[in-house]
């Protein structure tokens, strides 16, 4: 009939875990070294304020206006990544990986010298390969719905 499947999903899911594991501890020991600003530090502790409390389109708000008006204190590259991992963050019930990517991908595109870019890098890639693996899903989906007609 058919095949067991490869669980190709799976393993994407356990990178894309591990992923986001290692890039919160390398932020946790960068994060003095890329923002030792204390103005940034505030407004990082603001947005995960927000985001504790799940007030993702306040922090989402709050980062458009960093990036519409950008300043010493609230630079337009953070707010690009806050943006980006806003529109990724698990929680968040309008989460939205297009917005989310196209976020990461501008900030690499826009900012080559950030300290941020490397991580949106990594994200860029996680992104795409859960997109690949979606249309792969569907792909076996649609083989599957044609096979048995």
């Amino acid at each position: 009939m058919g095949r067991k499947r490869s669980g190709t999903r799976q393993h994407v899911y356990l990178c894309l875990a591990g992923l986001i594991m290692l890039t919160s501890v390398a932020c946790a020991q960068l994060r003095h070294v890329v923002h030792p600003e204390p103005d940034r530090c505030a407004r990082l502790q603001g947005l995960h304020a927000r985001v504790a409390s799940g007030d993702f389109e306040g922090a989402i708000r709050e980062s458009q206006e960093a990036l519409a008006n950008p300043s010493e204190s609230r630079p337009a590259d953070l707010a690009l990544f806050n943006l980006g991992l806003l529109y990724a963050h698990y929680a968040n019930p309008k989460k939205d990986y297009k917005k989310s990517l196209a976020y990461f991908t501008r900030l690499v595109k826009d900012f080559p010298r950030s300290p941020l870019v490397e991580e949106a890098k990594i994200w860029v890639d996680v992104l795409e390969a859960m997109e690949r693996a979606q249309r792969v899903d569907i792909e076996i989906e649609e083989m599957k719905k044609g096979m048995s007609k």
